[in-house]
């Protein structure tokens, strides 16, 4: 279970930098954003740059009749390997990717970033054509923009890399499984890698979190 904010015993400590909270460009009164900043500092353990985990869900997705399939890794040069190793250290420290023997291998992509680190992706486009389509479907845009009408206050929530938030099941996880440097195998934990992760999430929102919002 979650822990209620009430039962949190450690006093909040103050944010690393308060400039970056920028509640002057918000039309608050002064009373109202003290009790604003005052609300952000008691609750910033929610603002991280780690990513949570949803507790009570984990996807599932189904597969067609196939053959297991290892594609050969792309090469990565030698440039950017200490980034990608750092990266995937990472990743397992966060509980992202996690050791694997599984009979299936995918493809690593690494892409620089303009700040010098790496972003590592699956190339998923062979797994994405033995998943099973799910038939879940989001809301129409339409629909949704016609539940701001008149409205006044709106807000958003930015989810820290929020694809990983969402655990794949067990049963899966085997067939994200990638190989590095010719030796080491992991497996995606989360689902940031498939076609189906925008729908996933969206019903994830709807059904299991922000519906009663």
């Amino acid at each position: 279970m979650y822990e209620p904010l009430s039962s949190l015993k450690q006093p909040p400590l103050p944010f690393e930098n308060e400039k970056n909270i920028a509640l002057n460009d918000i039309p608050l009164n002064e009373s109202q954003r003290n009790l604003m900043f005052s609300l952000l500092q008691q609750n910033q353990q929610i603002f991280q740059d780690k990513p949570g985990l949803h507790k009570f869900f984990s996807y599932k997705f189904n597969i067609r009749p196939h053959e297991p399939y290892k594609i050969r890794p792309y090469p990565v040069p030698f440039s950017r390997r200490p980034a990608v190793e750092r990266e995937i250290n990472k990743m397992l420290q966060w509980g992202v990717i996690e050791r694997s023997v599984s009979a299936y291998s995918n493809p690593l992509v690494t892409v620089a970033k303009a700040d010098g680190s790496i972003r590592l992706c699956l190339d998923a486009r062979k797994l994405n054509t033995i998943i099973l389509p799910t038939r879940d479907a989001s809301p129409p845009i339409d629909e949704i923009l016609a539940k701001f009408n008149n409205k006044s206050f709106f807000s958003f929530l930015d989810f820290s890399s929020g694809y990983w938030q969402i655990p794949l099941d067990l049963s899966v996880r085997q067939y994200t499984s990638f190989l590095y440097d010719g030796r080491s195998k992991y497996s995606f934990i989360f689902n940031f890698v498939l076609y189906l992760l925008v729908s996933i999430y969206q019903m994830l929102l709807l059904v299991k979190g922000l519906r009663p919002l």
